[in-house]
């Protein structure tokens, strides 16, 4: 496989910056002041707007660790090492929000990681299709000298699996000679 040359990975980049506004559109029309979301998601972007102001206030404003806040669940707060918080956006965005703002800085973050997800995406498939190695074959490979797992075949009218037997008559119709086996431990019957 050719090896792509520094132009041609900025042009490979700059179509996916291109797709990824496409994507999002129309927000690349309204970056400072509009958040995307919906009633359906809860707004969750809002929360990670939020994230990114936390994170600068907690340590410059209020002296804290950004990792817990009082503001949720006061009084007793709540600890945000399991919450969604985006750390890396928060760290990469510091020194930003003080002069883009956290709605530009935000969303340009958003178009920015759909962009990087996109390019990294092309950068690992022209890995996977050049590199040679156990599983990870090129496209002039042999077949592996491994087989593959053989699963069972399925047969036309039949399931792989075996289903539970199902009683033809409810249980409340059959009768029984004894009594069921939790009757015994009754408090009438000691």
């Amino acid at each position: 496989m050719r090896r792509l040359s520094g132009r041609g990975h900025l042009a490979v980049a700059a179509f996916y910056l291109v797709a990824g506004a496409l994507l999002w559109w129309p927000l690349p029309l309204h970056l400072t002041t509009h958040v995307p979301g919906s009633p359906t998601w809860a707004f969750d972007e809002y929360t990670f707007l939020w994230n990114l102001w936390w994170f600068k206030a907690a340590l410059l404003r209020f002296g804290t660790n950004p990792l817990h806040s009082d503001f949720i669940f006061h009084p007793l707060g709540i600890d945000l090492v399991l919450y969604t918080y985006n750390l890396g956006n928060a760290l990469l965005a510091f020194p930003l929000l003080d002069v883009l703002g956290p709605v530009l800085t935000s969303n340009l973050f958003l178009l920015g990681m759909t962009a990087l997800s996109g390019w990294g995406t092309f950068l690992l498939v022209r890995w996977l299709l050049a590199t040679e190695g156990p599983g990870l074959p090129s496209p002039t490979a042999t077949p592996h000298p491994r087989p593959l797992p053989s699963w069972p075949r399925r047969e036309p009218g039949r399931s792989t699996r075996s289903a539970p037997t199902v009683p033809s008559t409810p249980r409340s119709a059959t009768t029984t000679s004894r009594a069921p086996a939790f009757s015994r431990f009754s408090p009438s019957s000691s």
